[in-house]
C-alpha cells in the first residue's frame, strides 16, 4: 500500500507496478484516506491489511513551509507517527522517507547516517522531526533520507530547466549548493531492494535510516549544465551564488550523502550515476 500515491514518489511506483504483477498494489491520495486522523488511518489498515506500507505523503513545499510550520508539521511528524503506530499494532512493515535538508549542511565530507542533524528550515525540521516520532512510535520502520529529487513527472528541477530552455536564450542557476540528484525510479528500485532483503530475514533492513541519492556529485549548476547538453540547448547558462536568488527557506549549502550502509544492506543492488540516471529520463521524455 502506498500513500500519496498522487505525488511525483507515488506516480512512479503507479508506473511501475504493473512490472510487479506478483504483488497486489493500493495506491491512496488524501481522497482515499486523511492521514492526519488517527482513528482513520487504524480503520483504513485494519480493513485492508497491506503486508507493506509505504508512505510517500509530505509536505514538500520547502519555502512555504517557513509560514505554514504547522501544515508542514502536520503532515510530516503528526500524520507519519499515526502511520507507523498503527503499523507496528498490525504488524505491517513501515516505509517512510526523509530529506537531505535533515543536514546542517556544513559538512565538506559525505554525511552518514550517524552525522548530528541541524536543520535550517522549517521543512528539514519538520522531516527530521517526523524521522524521530517514526521509530519512536515503531522501532521496526525504515527510514530512507533522499535529496534532490526528481522525474518525468510532477514539479522538480528537471522539468523546470527544460521549461526555461524552451523560451528563455538565458539562464542563471546557483553553483555554490553541492549534492546529488535522485532519480524517482532509482529510489523507488532501491526501496523494492531494500523489501526484498528483509523478506530474505536480513537483520540490516528492519528498524534501519538509510542514505539513498543517486552516485556522483555535483552542483545544482553542473545539474542545470548536464539536462541542457543532454538536450541540445544552444542558449547560455551562467553561475551565479545563492545570494542571487534569496529564498524564504535556507538550503544547505553542502548536503552530500554516503550510500555505504545501503549498499553494505543490499550488494546486489547497482546505484546508478546522477548522468547515467539524467540521460535515460531525458531520452525517454
Amino acid at each position: 500500500m502506498l500513500t500519496g500515491a498522487n505525488g511525483q514518489l507515488g506516480e512512479c511506483f503507479k508506473k511501475l507496478s504493473s512490472e510487479k504483477p506478483e504483488f497486489n498494489w493500493l495506491f491512496t491520495g488524501r481522497q482515499e484516506l486523511d492521514i492526519s486522523s488517527e482513528t482513520q488511518v487504524f480503520s483504513f489498515l485494519e480493513k485492508n491489511r497491506p503486508s507493506v506500507l509505504i508512505n510517500c505523503a509530505a509536505y514538500t513545499s520547502v519555502d512555504k513551509a517557513e509560514s505554514e510550520p504547522d501544515k508542514a508539521f502536520l503532515i510530516n511528524e503528526k500524520a507519519a507517527t499515526h502511520l507507523a503506530f498503527a503499523c507496528r499494532r498490525l504488524g505491517i512493515v513501515f516505509v517512510h522517507y526523509s530529506t537531505d535538508y535533515v543536514y546542517d549542511g556544513k559538512s565538506n565530507k559525505a554525511y552518514t547516517e550517524k552525522h548530528n542533524c541541524d536543520p535550517r528550515s522549517v521543512y528539514g525540521k519538520s522531516k527530521l522531526a517526523g524521522e524521530k516520532a517514526v521509530l519512536q512510535a515503531n522501532s521496526d520502520a525504515i527510514i530512507i533520507r533522499t535529496s534532490w529529487l526528481y522525474s518525468s513527472t510532477g514539479e522538480n528541477f528537471l522539468l523546470s530547466i527544460l521549461k526555461l530552455a524552451s523560451k528563455m536564450e538565458e539562464i542563471k542557476v546557483v553553483d555554490d549548493q553541492i549534492g546529488t540528484p535522485t532519480l524517482a525510479n532509482d529510489l523507488v528500485a532501491g526501496t523494492l531492494a531494500l523489501l526484498g532483503e528483509l523478506e530474505r530475514d536480513n537483520d540490516q533492513i528492519r528498524g534501519q535510516l538509510f542514505n539513498f541519492s543517486n552516485h556522483g556529485v555535483c552542483s545544482w549548476y553542473d545539474f542545470a549544465h548536464a539536462i541542457l547538453e543532454f538536450s541540445d540547448y544552444r542558449g547560455r547558462l551562467i553561475p551565479v551564488s545563492s545570494s542571487e536568488f534569496p529564498r524564504p527557506a535556507p538550503r544547505p549549502a553542502f548536503s552530500l550523502m554516503s550510500k555505504s550502509k545501503f549498499q553494505i544492506a543490499v550488494p546486489s543492488f547497482e546505484i546508478p550515476h546522477w548522468r547515467d540516471s539524467l540521460k535515460k529520463v531525458i531520452l525517454e521524455l
